[in-house]
């Protein structure tokens, strides 16, 4: 509740009335500076002026460490990372969706086929570009540039029309861009 008061002579502040929160201009009167005069009634809500009150005391807020903007991936976002593991380089596929999910794919197994990890990340919605950077830049790779290229087309042959008829089978699914059914 802000109140409003008339400094007094003693205050450098003299004369003026400004409206003042109720606990500073108890300290105050208490002290001889002020003289309180009246309550100042706030704003309905929802009013302009209760908006602009709102914006005047965010703008005097100190924010939190608590106050970060975490990002929101409504698309998930695929790239290829490089971390460190000791010394040597560990490539990973990074998967970011949502408000905080972090998800880490990697060919862990030499056993495991370039077919089958590419089938794998396909089945977790991963683009083929992203697979393709991935498998080249893995060392001691023994298939070529090319020969990686033309596995990862293979395996993602028809895979826009596939995409397509996903989506008219989810028509009655909310769209993230839209809104709209």
């Amino acid at each position: 509740m802000k109140v409003k008061v008339k400094f007094l002579p003693p205050s450098p502040k003299a004369g003026t009335i400004e409206a003042l929160p109720y606990p500073d201009a108890r300290t105050l009167k208490n002290a001889g500076f002020v003289e309180i005069l009246s309550a100042v009634e706030r704003p309905r809500y929802g009013t302009p002026e209760w908006q602009q009150e709102r914006k005047e005391l965010d703008a005097q807020r100190i924010p939190l460490g608590t106050d970060a903007a975490i990002p929101f991936y409504a698309v998930p976002q695929w790239s290829v990372q490089t971390l460190r593991a000791g010394g040597d380089p560990v490539y990973v596929i990074e998967k970011l969706s949502g408000c905080s999910e972090r998800t880490l794919y990697r060919k862990e197994n030499p056993r495991v086929t370039d077919a089958a990890f590419i089938d794998s990340m396909k089945k977790a919605g991963c683009p083929s570009g992203i697979v393709q950077q991935y498998l080249s830049v893995l060392p001691a790779q023994e298939n070529s540039e090319a020969v990686v290229e033309a596995l990862v087309q293979q395996r993602y042959k028809n895979d826009a029309a596939q995409q397509v008829q996903r989506e008219r089978e989810t028509a009655g699914w909310y769209r993230v861009t839209g809104g709209q059914k």
